[in-house]
């Protein structure tokens, strides 16, 4: 076929006559849509361009999966195309053309008609039964089909967001082990190398010519090519990981679009959230292991009736998203969730100095400027009801300040700032500031008139601090007189507890970590420690697997129940490791790295601040101050030894300043007696003195077989040394008075987990 213009030939995909069903005379054919130029979404970025009608090099905004697609289509038709920077590398729209941009999207797939898949269809076979494909996919084709083809079903599979008034007569639901294997066995049996939503489809296929009549004739859609899962569908590492093979394979399920559904909120609290529409809510606790959370859930509601996942916490937004995306249901990142409610769909707009609004803020926004509760709007959007009606636009300045708070005032005259509907100080007088003092809210008919508003009321308001009688306010005594608590992954470290941490210093291999970490849960420990990012004073030495070894981290975390400590070297690592560790360490060379420190910060995790090898103990509270500042007030100190003059051991060990910086910060404090030391046969000892001048815990490298270690060899405990650690730690602890024989809160008996 010869084509003048590369527009031309999208669509008129190919349609294969398949093996399935053919023995028993049923008739199964794929719609190949991924074969065509421009892959699954040119058909509907042809479609929704000419709809939208641009001007003659207007630029068009995208974002998204299809965002390749309207390259081709509206870069081919002369428009320049911006796409929405979602943090992915897509090297495919950088060879097309495509610009970055932050602005919102002009052209969405929103209700783009399929009417040309069902034309081609109803060309190429004059008559059809059943018609099968994703629910993204064929949701627009679905009234096309049957004005073509009269008679036919419309089966709907994986269903991404199965809503009330859905147009398909029946919803198919499967799990990723159920569509991955499906997926695999299209490529084995058809030849057909595809993507898993064609492998769920191949799968229902597979179901309906079994029960089908013979003479029956049915449709499949494929829409996705398996050049794009060649990491995930079809790499056995990746089922291993993430544990593919242990789902069932006998979850999928059918029912009809009008039967009960239901949202999943994931909170640490029971909250009343109202049942709107007919989407039942049901509420989980968070949990540190995803894949511990995706069971829990799918034991609770089944798969096939989970229509989204929310929370009503700003907090649990990530854990919300994480689930969402494991259940293949949409969630906080799917385009309806608060914060995107907030910048994807320009709902509200952005806060007026940038700062990050919690959700309790954004709902109080959001009722501004609709009348109507978030979370009611948000199970709308489930049930497929549509966006609320918009009066306005409200926004949200932030009062800035650090240190302690001792007089906010303009709040009168903030509040006679036309517009303006809330002036909140939210911290106390005389207590230390986190992120913000407090915030303005203001309406307004149009976005440069509320900042303005926002404006006039900030330049009202004033944050008066209280003198600082320290250089480290926020971490010291002075903001806190009893010492806190820092929880990691749900394991406490602070003065009511003696916690013990225990791994490999570098993680090697699979197997020498599974087995450190084993050794470290039967020594007592409650989390492990591993580096993937080694800094080495010699670039010659072993420097880390990086992201490979935070892999194994995080496999190890699944089977033992450990949390994860690791360092972090550089900033632009930070986002890296926060995805796997539950807690960051800053390493002795990093102490004062001050952009590490604040990027470690951001990240949100609790931070294990280790002492500078030549810092003192004021150089080491004010490192940990560059973390509290950020708002992050989750620091464990780490004394690890300093560098003296004394050549004997690796460092000396500082065990006095354990307690001149538990005198001075809040802050809980730890020893690593191996680096320390930097000999096995004295850490142990180290340990136990750490124990006695009252540390709130020590950290301990061990390795299963120290002589092979590629790092720090001399220092790790092995199995032998071990023998007897946990009792021993219990019997420390208690003669130290730091944990009573009753309440052992912390170290479990030997080879017990938590």
């Amino acid at each position: 076929m010869l084509s003048h213009d590369l527009i031309d030939v999208i669509g008129r995909t190919p349609l294969v006559r398949l093996r399935l069903g053919a023995d028993r005379g049923v008739e199964v054919y794929a719609k190949c849509e991924a074969l065509g130029p421009g892959g699954p979404g040119a058909r509907a970025a042809r479609l929704a361009v000419a709809a939208a009608r641009p001007a003659d090099h207007v630029p068009v905004v995208v974002s998204g999966a299809w965002a390749p697609a309207v390259a081709l289509v509206a870069g081919r038709l002369g428009h320049p195309v911006h796409v929405v920077d979602d943090g992915v590398a897509r090297p495919a729209l950088t060879a097309l053309g495509c610009l970055p941009t932050a602005e919102p999207p002009t052209l969405t797939p929103d209700a783009v008609s399929q009417d040309e898949l069902a034309a081609e269809l109803a060309e190429d076979l004059d008559w059809i039964d059943v018609v099968v494909g994703g629910d993204d996919d064929l949701r627009a084709t679905a009234g096309a089909l049957r004005a073509h083809l009269p008679g036919v079903r419309v089966v709907g599979v994986r269903g991404s967001l199965p809503r009330n008034g859905s147009p398909f007569d029946e919803l198919y639901r499967l799990n990723e082990h159920e569509a991955f294997e499906a997926t695999r066995n299209l490529a084995l049996d058809e030849k057909l190398f595809a993507g898993p939503v064609s492998g769920a489809v191949y799968r229902v296929l597979g179901e309906l010519a079994a029960k089908a009549a013979p003479g029956t004739r049915i449709v499949g859609v494929f829409p996705d090519r398996g050049e794009d899962c060649v990491e995930t569908v079809y790499s056995d590492e990746y089922w291993a990981r993430h544990r593919i093979a242990e789902l069932p394979l006998s979850t999928m399920s059918a029912a009809r679009p009008d039967e009960a559904l239901r949202v999943v909120f994931v909170e640490s609290s029971d909250v009343i959230v109202p049942a709107a529409l007919g989407l039942t809510p049901t509420h989980v606790r968070t949990c540190a292991d995803p894949i511990a959370l995706r069971r829990t859930v799918l034991r609770a509601c089944g798969a096939d009736k989970i229509v989204g996942v929310l929370s009503t916490d700003h907090a649990h937004q990530a854990v919300a998203a994480r689930l969402a995306a494991d259940l293949g249901v949409p969630g906080p990142s799917a385009g309806f969730g608060v914060e995107q409610v907030g910048r994807d769909r320009q709902i509200l707009p952005a806060e007026s100095n940038g700062t990050v609004a919690s959700r309790a803020v954004l709902s109080r926004l959001f009722r501004l400027t609709t009348g109507t509760e978030l979370v009611q709007a948000e199970l709308r959007a489930l049930a497929g009801a549509g966006d609320p009606s918009f009066d306005g636009v409200a926004g949200v300045h932030f009062l800035r300040a650090q240190g302690i708070l001792d007089e906010v005032t303009g709040v009168d005259l903030a509040l006679a700032v036309p517009g303006v509907e809330e002036v909140a100080v939210t911290t106390p007088t005389g207590d230390r500031i986190g992120d913000h003092v407090g915030y303005v809210i203001a309406w307004a008919a149009t976005r440069a008139e509320l900042l303005d508003r926002l404006d006039q009321a900030a330049a009202h308001l004033h944050v008066r601090l209280r003198p600082a009688r320290v250089p480290y306010p926020l971490v010291s005594r002075e903001a806190m007189v009893n010492r806190s608590v820092v929880t990691v992954g749900g394991v406490e470290i602070g003065p009511d507890t003696f916690t013990l941490i225990a791994g490999p210093c570098a993680v090697e291999t699979v197997e020498q970590t599974f087995t450190s970490a084993r050794m470290a849960l039967a020594a007592g420990a409650t989390l492990l420690r591993g580096g993937a990012f080694k800094p080495r004073s010699s670039p010659y030495g072993f420097r880390g697997l990086r992201e490979d070894g935070l892999r194994i981290l995080a496999d190890v975390r699944a089977e033992t129940g450990l949390p994860i400590v690791t360092e972090v070297v550089d900033s632009p690592d930070v986002d890296l490791v926060a995805r796997y560790a539950d807690m960051l360490q800053i390493g002795t060379r990093n102490m004062q790295n001050f952009g590490l420190l604040e990027a470690a910060a951001d990240s949100g995790r609790p931070i294990l601040l280790k002492r500078g090898m030549s810092a003192t103990v004021q150089e080491w509270l004010l490192a940990a101050e560059y973390i509290a500042v950020r708002g992050n007030n989750n620091i464990v100190l780490c004394e690890r030894g300093i560098r003296t003059f004394e050549p004997s051991t690796r460092n000396t060990l500082d065990l006095s300043a354990v307690l001149v910086a538990q005198g001075l910060s809040h802050l809980p404090v730890i020893v690593d007696p191996s680096h320390a030391s930097g000999l096995r046969e004295l850490v142990l000892p180290l340990a136990r003195a750490a124990v006695a001048v009252g540390a709130d815990g020590v950290m301990l490298d061990v390795h299963p077989e120290p002589e092979k270690a590629l790092c720090d060899a001399k220092q790790a405990l092995d199995e032998a040394a071990l023998d007897g650690l946990a009792e021993a730690m219990r019997d420390w602890a208690t003669l130290a008075g730091r944990l009573s024989p009753d309440v052992l809160r912390q170290v479990a008996p030997a080879g017990q987990a938590r």
